[in-house]
């Protein structure tokens, strides 16, 4: 079939009449005019289609328009209009989008939206009515929440939030969503431990509201909405639903401030663990509270007491410190700087747990409940409590001093010994077991840094029957303190060494450097058994030694009773007194590995010699003390011409104070000088540092500027003792 044949018509301007009315009649209603098609649409064959059953409020979808003639054809390039109206009568809120040009075959896509909910019905108006419809569900999704009431701005810790929110949910397209589901509350703010109480979960109604306001007379804090912490907090509001997931909105911000005052608070209880009578490392803080436990800053009058509390407080345990009360400052007494301390006076326990402290209130606050610090312990740890023996006194003889002093030791409860205890005093006395000899010397110390050292002790007799065993018992005193003493410590004491047969050193030679005096070197007699001989007044003693070269000598200063003995090496003799022969200001030539003899003197030939330890001559001291131009490895500045140079360059050592050099010096810097400046002036590299205690001008260019006689030469080099050169000429 042909459907655009041309035929002869009887009746042409009948025809085209016809088609014109069809035509304008095919454009009614159409918001775009398309060209005018030469067939009429039919209603019967047009048809309208939904691509969608169901569609989301505010959310745009399509239809499909077919347009055809009677014989079934697609019309081309017509613009359809349709209609959407809902089952049930009302507002619609609906917008289209519009149609587009219909194709070759009648086909076009129309775009409509609906703003609520409803089943709606799309039918095409223009360019034909077509009497079937498209039926189409806009649903109702909650989207988004708000409060449509926000929580107070400011509330009281614990009590119902004056304004309590009101959330409201909301579709695509801004309306009130029936009956979502439930709306939770959720709190988040600073501190997190704070709790929201009250019911945080609601239904929200057939308006969209989710409504936490409790009606209740009391408003109770059962249901309605409360914060227990002072802080600042926002509340979010949370709903989930099955097709659009889980929705939120946060609220504004809302702080909470703290109630009444009702009591004290530790908000800093002492260490948990201290030494009687020691400072807390953590002084106690005391603050104003409401009945949640907020810190209340408002009072600076109320008083506040500390007092010792706990069940094992005995009596007479104290508190101590600057004070125990003073007056809050906006709501907190710091004792910080109170140096508060537990003094233990009862209990034998190395421990003691459960002490607390309670702090009660007075004027101003007065009423307020008393605050109960953290239970803490108090130790006896690091406190004297006890002695020990660290050194015995050594078997002695009677009339000796002890070579052997005691050393006695304080300890805590726990046994470990008291480093820091230097107040402590410690008393030695004679049992009365002990024999009739008597106990001299210092018989009090002070503990230094926990120990006591005795010194100086001897037993004094001049009986045989004085002589034995003896012991000693000590004791310790500390204010406030129980200290266990020592009993029954025990100590020989010979009578022996009456008869004196042989020597002992009884201070050995000592090392020093060459020329150094000794410190006094002391030498005992003895009888056959060793023993000390105390009442030895009549024996005369010598020290004796062999020199390996003419230039190793021992000697002994101007002073000695019998002069220097620079020859004999041998000193003369020396009187015992109370068994013991002393000898000063020994000094040796050279240095290396020395040893003396101690040997009878005239009146005491028979004593049997006693050499010394090996002790040492050291080369020279540690200390410098001054500058030579003499030393052995020195040299001294000679004559010569002007601006020639020195033909014996200057050499100055370091030496110590005993006329040393010291080689191990390689530090210090000499500086030559004229001492007749400025008409004699010194030309060249005039300061040189030392290697091996020499400081060595040679090759410098050290020489005189002008013709100079009788020139001296002063080196330095602070803060030693400067040395001075000969005198020479400069021609």
């Amino acid at each position: 079939m042909r459907l655009f044949e041309q035929k002869p018509s009887r009746y042409p301007g009948a025809v085209l009449a016809i088609c014109l009315i069809a035509l304008s009649s095919c454009e009614v209603g159409s918001a775009t005019k398309g060209k005018s098609p030469f067939r009429a649409p039919a209603s019967k064959n047009s048809d309208v289609t939904s691509a969608t059953s169901t569609v989301e409020v505010a959310t745009s979808f399509n239809v499909n328009v077919t347009v055809k003639d009677k014989s079934g054809y697609g019309i081309p390039n017509v613009v359809p209009t349709v209609t959407m109206s809902k089952s049930v009568t009302g507002t619609t809120g609906v917008t289209s989008g519009g149609c587009s040009s219909t194709n070759q075959r009648g086909i076009t896509v129309c775009s409509l939206r609906a703003s609520l909910p409803g089943t709606y019905s799309v039918s095409v108006l223009t360019p034909v009515a077509i009497t079937a419809a498209a039926t189409v569900t806009v649903e109702s999704y909650p989207r988004t929440l708000s409060f449509s009431i926000q929580p107070s701005a400011s509330t009281v810790s614990a009590v119902v939030i004056d304004a309590q929110p009101k959330v409201l949910v909301l579709d695509k397209a801004g309306n009130p969503v029936t009956l979502p589901g439930t709306v939770t509350l959720t709190m988040s703010g600073t501190p997190t431990t704070a709790v929201l109480s009250g019911t945080t979960a609601v239904a929200a109604g057939a308006d969209g509201f989710a409504d936490f306001e409790f009606s209740d007379a009391a408003r109770t804090i059962a249901n309605n909405l409360s914060v227990n912490l002072i802080g600042t907090y926002n509340l979010t509001a949370s709903l989930t639903h099955g097709t659009t997931g889980t929705i939120t909105a946060t609220s504004s911000a809302f702080t909470i401030a703290a109630g009444a005052a009702t009591k004290l608070l530790f908000s800093v209880s002492p260490s948990a663990s201290s030494p009687t009578d020691t400072a807390f490392s953590l002084q106690p803080v005391v603050i104003q509270a409401d009945a949640q436990n907020n810190a209340v800053t408002t009072d600076s009058t109320c008083q506040v007491s500390l007092s010792l509390s706990g069940g094992q407080v005995s009596t007479g345990d104290q508190l101590l410190g600057s004070t125990t009360a003073m007056t809050m400052t906006a709501g907190v007494a710091n004792f910080a700087n109170q140096n508060l301390r537990v003094k233990r006076i009862g209990g034998p326990d190395a421990v003691l747990s459960n002490y607390q402290l309670t702090a009660t209130a007075s004027g101003s606050c007065n009423g307020l409940t008393a605050g109960v610090s953290s239970q803490f312990a108090i130790t006896l740890a690091g406190l004297p409590r006890q002695l020990r023996l660290v050194q015995p006194p050594g078997t002695a003889a009677l009339n000796e001093s002890w070579l052997n002093q005691p050393i006695i030791g304080v300890l805590d409860v726990l046994g470990v010994p008291v480093a820091g205890d230097n107040l402590t005093s410690i008393s030695m006395t004679k049992d009365v077991a002990s024999p009739a000899g008597t106990l001299v010397g210092s018989t009090t110390v002070q503990v230094v840094n926990g120990t006591a050292n005795f010194s100086a002790l001897k037993v004094t007799g001049t009986a045989v029957g004085q002589a034995g065993t003896y012991f000693y018992d000590f004791t310790g005193i500390n204010p406030g303190l129980t200290i266990t003493g020592l009993d029954n410590v025990s100590q020989v004491v010979s009578a022996n060494g009456l008869t004196p047969t042989q020597m002992r050193f009884r201070v050995q030679p000592t090392s020093v450097a060459v020329r150094e005096e000794m410190p006094v070197i002391e030498v005992k007699t003895v009888d056959a058994s060793g023993f000390f001989c105390f009442n030895d007044n009549a024996s005369q003693v010598k020290l004796s030694y062999t020199p390996p070269s003419a230039t190793d000598r021992m000697q002994q200063p101007v002073g000695f009773p019998l002069g220097v003995f620079p020859a004999a090496d041998i000193t003369g003799d020396q009187n015992v007194v109370n068994g013991i022969a002393s000898f000063s200001g020994i000094a040796f030539t050279a240095s290396g590995a020395k040893q003396i003899t101690a040997i009878g003197g005239t009146s005491s030939p028979g004593l049997t010699a006693q050499p010394s330890d090996i002790f040492a001559i050291n080369s020279f001291s540690s200390t410098k003390d001054h500058l030579s131009f003499t030393c052995a490895s020195c040299l001294q500045p000679n004559d010569t011409t002007v601006a020639s140079g020195w033909s014996q360059n200057p050499k100055v050592g370091v030496l110590d104070q005993f006329d040393n050099l010291i080689t191990t010096d390689n530090t210090t810097v000499v500086t030559l000088t004229c001492v007749q400046t400025p008409t004699c002036t010194l030309l060249g590299t005039t300061s040189k540092r030392v290697t091996g205690g020499i400081a060595d001008f040679s090759g410098l260019g050290v020489r005189m500027g002008t013709a100079t006689t009788g020139v001296l030469i002063d080196a330095t080099s602070s803060p030693l003792i400067k040395a001075q050169s000969n005198s020479f000429n400069e021609l």
